[in-house]
Parts: C-alpha cells; sequence; structure tokens
C-alpha cells in the first residue's frame, strides 16, 4: 500500500497538543479529519473520550481505540479500512461511520450493545451477518447503499426505523419480519421484480423508494393495496419510463389513503397543513366579556402596559397616540367600543349614594371619630352636648359667637 510523502504517523505526544491544557483524561472530543494519517498511537489515557472524528486519513486499522470505553461517536470514513477490528470492547459507542471505505463484511460487532446507527454507505460489503437483535438491540439506523449486497435478512430489530439497501445487487426483496418500529425503506437501483407481501407486516411503514428497478407488470405492485400509513412512494423508472402513472396502476395507488408524495412530487390536494400563525388562541370568559378594569392607582398591575394610569382597560394606548377610528365613532354613547373588548361596552353602574341621617331639629350631634386613639374619642363624646361646636366637612371648629348687646348700648 503506497502513501503520498505527506502521510505520517500521529504519536501520543501530537495529541496532547490537540486538546486544552494538554489534558488527556478531562479530554472528551478528538478532532483529526483530513490529517493524512497513516496509523495513530494507542488512545489509552483519553479516558473520558466521547467523540473521535478521523475521516479522510490513510488508516487501515482501529485498534488504537480499542480500550476507549466512554467512546460515543466514531467517524472513519474514507479512509483505507478493509475490515473492522479493534472495537470489541466499546460497549459505549452509538454511532459508527465506515463509509467510503473497502470493508468486504460487518464482523466484530457483537461487542457494540449500545449502537443506533451504522453507517457503511459505499463498501464492498457482500454479505449482511455481523448484527444481532440480542447483541445490537438498540439499532435504529442501517444505511448500506452502494455495495455489493444480493440478499437480505433482518428479523427482530424493535428499534430499527430506517433501512437503505438502495444501489446494492438485490434480485428478491428483502426478509423483513418483527420490524414493528421500521417508518423508511429505500431499495431504489436493484433489480427487484416485485414488492414481497412482506410490507403489509410493517404497521408504521410511511416511505418505501422502489424506483429504478425491474418491476414490468402491474401485479408487482399489488402488495401495495390497502397499506394504512404510506405517505411517500416513488415507483419512478419501473414500469413506465417517466413520471406517468399507467391507469391500472393508479387504480392501486387509490387504495392508499395517507399518500401524499408520489414520485418525488406532492399530490394534488394532498396539501401539507400549516400552522396559522395569526390566529388568536381563544380566551376564557373572565377576559372576553367586556372591557378589563385596572386598578386604582396601577399598583398590582405593573405586568400591563399603562399601569397606574387609573380606570380602563388592561392594555390602554399612550395618551399621546391618535385614538383608533372605531374609538372615536362610539363616544357619547352607550355602545362604547375599547380595545380589548369583543363588543359594547357595559354601562357602567353608579355608584350607590350614602343615605345621609335626618338631621335632629335641637343641636348638631357628632358620631365619634372611628380611629387608635382613645383619648381623643372620650375628647369628642365631651364635646357632643356644646351648642358651639359644629362640623365642618372633616374639621371640627368652634362657632365664632357674636357680640351682644351691651348695658351702655
Amino acid at each position: 500500500m503506497q502513501f503520498p510523502s505527506e502521510a505520517k504517523h500521529f504519536r501520543f505526544t501530537d495529541a496532547l497538543t490537540e486538546v486544552p491544557n494538554g489534558d488527556a483524561e478531562a479530554a472528551e472530543a478528538l478532532l483529526l479529519a483530513k490529517r493524512q494519517l497513516t496509523s495513530v498511537d494507542s488512545l489509552e489515557s483519553f479516558k473520558n473520550l466521547k467523540k473521535a472524528e478521523l475521516q479522510g486519513n490513510f488508516l487501515s486499522s482501529l485498534g488504537f481505540l480499542e480500550m476507549n470505553h466512554s467512546l460515543c461517536w466514531l467517524g472513519v470514513a474514507k479512509n483505507k479500512l478493509r475490515k473492522i477490528s479493534g472495537l470489541t470492547n466499546l460497549s459505549s459507542l452509538a454511532v459508527l461511520d465506515i463509509s467510503d471505505n473497502k470493508v468486504t463484511r460487518l464482523a466484530c460487532l457483537e461487542g457494540l450493545q449500545s449502537l443506533k446507527a451504522l453507517i457503511a454507505a459505499r463498501n464492498r460489503i457482500a454479505i449482511l451477518d455481523g448484527l444481532s437483535p440480542k447483541r445490537n438491540p438498540l439499532l435504529e439506523t442501517l444505511i448500506l447503499s452502494h455495495n455489493h449486497i444480493e440478499q437480505c435478512g433482518l428479523t427482530g430489530f424493535k428499534n430499527l426505523k430506517k433501512v437503505s439497501l438502495a444501489h446494492n445487487r438485490l434480485h428478491s426483496f428483502p426478509s423483513l419480519k418483527k420490524l414493528p418500529a421500521l417508518s423508511e425503506l429505500r431499495l431504489n437501483g436493484n433489480k427487484l421484480l416485485a414488492i414481497s407481501p412482506v410490507v403489509a407486516s410493517l404497521p408504521h411503514l410511511a416511505t418505501l423508494d422502489v424506483g429504478n428497478n425491474l418491476i414490468k407488470q402491474i401485479s408487482g405492485f399489488e402488495a401495495l393495496q390497502g397499506l394504512l400509513w404510506l405517505t411517500n412512494l416513488n415507483v419512478r423508472g419501473n414500469v413506465s419510463e417517466g413520471d406517468d402513472v399507467p391507469e391500472q396502476l393508479q387504480q392501486i395507488l387509490a387504495s392508499l389513503p395517507r399518500l401524499e408524495i408520489l414520485n418525488g412530487k406532492r399530490q394534488s390536494g394532498k396539501t401539507k397543513k400549516k400552522r396559522k400563525h395569526n390566529q388568536v388562541a381563544p380566551t376564557s370568559s373572565r377576559w372576553s366579556d367586556g372591557p378589563v378594569k385596572a386598578p386604582r392607582g396601577g399598583r398590582g398591575f405593573a405586568g400591563a402596559r399603562g399601569a397606574g394610569r387609573g380606570r380602563g382597560s388592561a392594555r390602554m394606548p399612550d395618551s399621546d397616540a391618535e385614538e383608533p377610528e372605531p374609538l372615536r365613532r362610539g363616544r357619547g354613547g352607550n355602545s362604547r367600543i375599547t380595545a380589548n373588548s369583543n363588543g359594547p361596552r357595559q354601562k357602567k353602574k353608579p355608584r350607590p349614594k350614602a343615605v345621609e341621617a335626618e338631621k335632629p331639629s335641637g343641636p348638631p350631634t357628632l358620631m365619634p371619630a372611628i380611629g387608635k386613639d382613645r383619648p381623643a374619642r372620650k375628647k369628642l363624646k365631651a364635646r357632643k352636648t356644646d351648642p358651639d361646636v359644629v362640623k365642618k366637612g372633616k374639621k371640627t371648629v368652634r362657632k365664632k359667637r357674636r357680640a351682644g348687646p351691651t348695658a351702655a348700648s
């Protein structure tokens, strides 16, 4: 194997310069993409390493990661790998990207118990035998497009949601059993002759791509009838060369109640529902019956606009701003319109007037003032019978006596 003159071996001392403060134990990510690396020293000292990006190099082995048990994300795309090795102990690895290599088999994956996404596109894989639902129970995404796979069988992966086997060498439809969560299946660019009735056992299948295969008979599409969850279907490049769908196939497609996209185009009358941004949320009757009165003085209502301006609605316009036309037109009548009301403003009820007690014919008497000063209350009681004491507003004053006629006059 020949490498360019600039290719080099990556030493442990070089790795220390890639992490903050040269602390290998505290480092959680190591970004070494496109460094033209041919090999790497053991990264055992990186005990907390969770992410490693090594794509675009010339690596042929992954043994330097064997003791990194905390690793969760590994990207080694576009290297010189011919087999998968050195990953048996990575029980925490969730994402593995080995695309654009020369891998022929999916081996040494039995120790990846936390694996959720395996991306192995553009390799030389011919047989799918390295995955197991017992050893890889959390697998959700499987990308194996542009390989040499001729037969495929997937059974018992309860969390598997997306499978891509596009541009392989499949002559028969894959055997898919006990895949309750599968929602996307891409088989375009193969040599399939018909769609298998196994698709009816996939209760959540929403996307199916079988374009550019060898399905020339309408009977090869009969398995599509009655798929309740199918929303995206591609059959281009089979019975017809263009986007035109034969009439017999249209009858089969008419049995798909949720089909929205056919051959990459949205069907007429199947517009996507969009949420109206200008839609006002319904309010409770507490705020819709009439204008909201603000408390006097504005205290306790600081969050509302116009707080402290006296009575009115909770959101009162500025005093300098011009009032809208509906507000000016409604003045002077009983149907007064406010900014926050949904109808005519209710007529303000007058406050009940205090009933005045009948004035006695004799000299005026005063009620004792309600207060905390008890000596003052006793003082008022002593003035009850004094004819010269009168009440003027809130003050009690003594009446001025006029000078009577003197003996000289």
